[in-house]
């Protein structure tokens, strides 16, 4: 009997932890997207590695407190691209971050990251920024983020997780109305985490449109949403969020 792709990905995922004790906890959104990244991981795993600062030539870059910000950004511009030039790149998933705050972490920790010496696939392999630095305020920075993306994607199994079941079910409606939705502005305006930082409401503000195809109609929707997350069993969770106005 052949096995489903979750199954499959289970085996590589006991494949990492028994054989090289590696741990993988990066979600992804699709079965396929996480079967690429532990082939990758599997790959990685048995071939003789070396530092992304060997990877790229050790190049020399200053250390910041010598750089201006406009330095700053352009040596972190020709990082990116000896990252490139290696099939390697660092991704983002928030766009907030300071590129300050980057380059001490690149050259102070990404630099000394095991990489395969050489790479036997053609896809680039990618390293999300936010896994390294994680703490409470960017993983709630980046559920919101999610939350309004997975709204946006016509998509209609994927659930929105709303622990407010009555909210959960007005989304969903709402959602089931449009036959596209376009985001147009998206920003956190605000965090504010509760005294003792397990509870935590969110500022947004947001512009979207919600498009009807079969009659050529699309609405606006565009204002500020609160959005209150609470920390359960140790994992983040949505409980309302507010409909823009």
């Amino acid at each position: 009997m052949k096995l489903s792709i979750e199954q499959e990905n289970e085996i590589k995922r006991l494949q990492l932890t028994l054989l090289y004790g590696f741990e993988s906890n990066v979600i992804h959104e699709t079965p396929e997207q996480e079967s690429k990244a532990l082939d990758l991981f599997l790959e990685m795993a048995k071939q003789k590695t070396v530092t992304v600062y060997e990877k790229i030539g050790k190049p020399e870059f200053k250390q910041d407190e010598l750089l201006s910000d406009e330095e700053v950004e352009t040596e972190l511009k020709r990082f990116y691209d000896l990252l490139a030039s290696q099939k390697l790149r660092l991704d983002f998933a928030l766009d907030d971050h300071h590129p300050r705050d980057i380059y001490r972490f690149v050259i102070g920790e990404f630099f000394d990251l095991q990489v395969p010496e050489v790479y036997t696939i053609t896809e680039i392999d990618t390293y999300l920024y936010e896994d390294f630095v994680m703490n409470d305020t960017i993983e709630v920075k980046m559920l919101c983020v999610s939350f309004w993306d997975v709204l946006c994607m016509k998509v209609m199994e994927m659930d929105l997780d709303i622990l407010d079941k009555d909210n959960d079910l007005a989304f969903k409606t709402f959602k089931e109305q449009y036959d596209e939705f376009v985001i147009n502005h998206f920003k956190i305006l605000n965090l504010n985490f509760s005294e003792e930082g397990s509870a935590v409401d969110v500022l947004i503000e947001i512009d979207f449109d919600g498009i009807l195809e079969d009659i050529d109609v699309t609405k606006n929707f565009s204002g500020t949403s609160n959005m209150r997350l609470e920390k359960i069993d140790d994992e983040w969770e949505t409980i309302h969020v507010d409909f823009p106005s």
